[in-house]
């Protein structure tokens, strides 16, 4: 009987998991939403286009927390943890005005951030390499 019970529970659990995107998802949105970003002439479409990720991302995290609302499993950290990586990006993208210095200190912090706890000349995270890149964007 126990087994049923468990095999029913996991028959109701698996389905709904399983339509949720994981970070891998989002390096292909990225990338997809970056090409399309980098034959863009518009900066506001640009930035239309990083917010079309930043809302992707919150959506799915939402969708994490109404699953398991008591604890985030690993995917749901490490959507959390691009999110937070790409917030240099989206608070860039929300000021009108992005001048040199501003695009620098943005690129800085994403750079500041990584370092955070590790030795000096350490490689940047993927994460934080796309975020560079959406800066990058940003300010071009």
């Amino acid at each position: 009987m126990r087994a049923i019970a468990l095999t029913c529970t996991l028959l109701f659990i698996q389905p709904s998991l399983a339509g949720l995107k994981v970070r891998a998802d989002f390096s292909k949105e990225s990338q997809i939403l970056m090409s399309k970003a980098e034959k863009e002439t518009d900066k506001n479409k640009r930035v239309l286009l990083l917010e079309k990720l930043k809302a992707s991302l919150e959506k799915t995290l939402d969708q994490y927390e109404k699953e398991n609302p008591d604890s985030g499993g690993e995917k749901e950290k490490e959507i959390s943890r691009f999110l937070y990586t790409l917030d240099p990006a989206f608070d860039l993208a929300s000021e009108k005005k992005k001048d040199e210095t501003r695009c620098e200190q943005a690129a800085q912090a994403v750079r500041s951030s990584n370092n955070l706890g590790k030795q000096e000349g350490t490689e940047l995270t993927a994460d934080a390499k796309e975020t560079l890149r959406w800066i990058e964007l940003l300010c071009k």
